[in-house]
């Protein structure tokens, strides 16, 4: 008995992507079933419930992918980037990621490519236009970010340049769905704030995050700005206590870890758990990458050098180990939820056309 067209949507939108792109081999209905973005975007869904997703990692020129749960083995075997997508990535080094898409930059932090870890597609990004890009200065700080926009469903990189003793500041946005650059009129910062402190901001909840310093009262005093990519404007989030300092040095021989509500609301941050001073040593710089499963434990990368599972019951740190890549050297790692999602430009990797006698040929549904 053929199984119900409903049932097979729902179990095909839990199936791992690998085994997705051997089944677009099995015929020309499944085939188009999967590479509709009706599917692709329910899978994706599902992917984030479920928290199905992993950890892209990169040491030197190399790049490696691994799941979370394969992260609690005792010794974890990632998988390699094969070459023809490490030559596109040559020289680049991992700044960024929002959902199941990560970023890259070069050496001058230039945004030149995204990638798709599930399907290892890859696209290098359009400069920004000749009239766009000079006024960005050669010694200009530039500060980026690359986020989702669940307003527009798009993809979007921000590049940004405070103007000298003023509130005005030049954003430039790029939208892979039109894959273009354009500028954004009239964005300004409020309370005289001056510098964003970090080059990258980091991705949350539809907005991108910097620290940034203000002059009050004689004194400088810190703050966290958001950019919110769906309407394109800056705004200020917290100050102060909730500081991203206070996210990463030890306070009363404890860290506190804040995790994000929801953007628009009046108290956006709130403490999500604390690391003991005693349990972490002398490490002060760590950034939390996903939660498990049974969301009792927190994937951490501590220092840049080593990733570790922190368990939130009983505080206790377990490093992870992964063959190919030693301890206590050098690494840049973010995580990504497993999808479909292919560049409008790609095409399909598997062989099969998704026509017959120039008509598309859907799985037909029971009635």
């Amino acid at each position: 008995m053929a199984l119900p067209y409903d049932l097979i949507y729902e179990i095909l939108c839990r199936v791992p992507v690998k085994y997705l792109l051997r089944c677009r081999c099995v015929s020309k209905g499944l085939c188009y079933l999967i590479d509709s973005s009706e599917f692709m975007n329910k899978h994706l869904k599902t992917s984030i419930e479920c928290n199905n997703g992993g950890i892209i990692i990169q040491r030197d020129g190399n790049f490696y992918l691994a799941d979370y749960e394969s992260l609690h083995d005792d010794v974890t075997n990632a998988i390699e980037i094969d070459d023809s997508v490490k030559s596109l990535l040559s020289g680049a080094k991992l700044v960024g990621s929002a959902n199941d898409l990560v970023c890259f930059a070069n050496g001058n932090n230039n945004v030149i490519a995204l990638l798709n870890p599930s399907t290892w597609q890859c696209k290098t990004l359009p400069k920004p236009p000749a009239k766009l890009q000079r006024y960005f200065g050669k010694y200009t700080r530039v500060v980026w970010g690359f986020g989702y926009d669940h307003l527009s469903d798009d993809y979007k990189v921000v590049k940004t340049k405070r103007y000298f003793m003023c509130d005005d500041i030049m954003v430039i946005e790029y939208s892979l769905k039109t894959n273009s650059w354009k500028p954004i009129q009239n964005v300004r910062f409020s309370r005289g704030i001056f510098l964003l402190q970090h080059q990258w901001g980091m991705f949350a909840n539809g907005a991108l995050y910097w620290q940034a310093r203000y002059y009050k009262e004689k004194k400088f005093c810190s703050v966290i700005v958001g950019f919110d990519l769906g309407v394109e404007q800056f705004r200020e989030v917290t100050e102060n206590l909730l500081s991203l300092d206070n996210l990463h040095i030890p306070n009363n021989y404890s860290v506190n870890l804040l995790q994000m509500n929801e953007y628009s609301a009046e108290n956006p941050w709130s403490k999500a758990f604390s690391v003991l001073h005693n349990v972490i040593g002398c490490s002060n710089v760590f950034r939390p990458l996903a939660y498990s499963e049974s969301r009792q434990e927190v994937l951490m990368l501590e220092s840049n050098t080593n990733l570790v599972w922190h368990n939130l019951e009983s505080n206790a740190i377990k490093n992870v180990s992964i063959n190919g890549i030693p301890k206590d050297e050098l690494i840049y790692a973010h995580s990504y939820t497993v999808s479909l999602f292919r560049f409008t430009e790609d095409r399909p990797l598997q062989k099969p056309s998704h026509e017959t006698k120039g008509k598309k040929q859907p799985l037909k549904k029971k009635k």
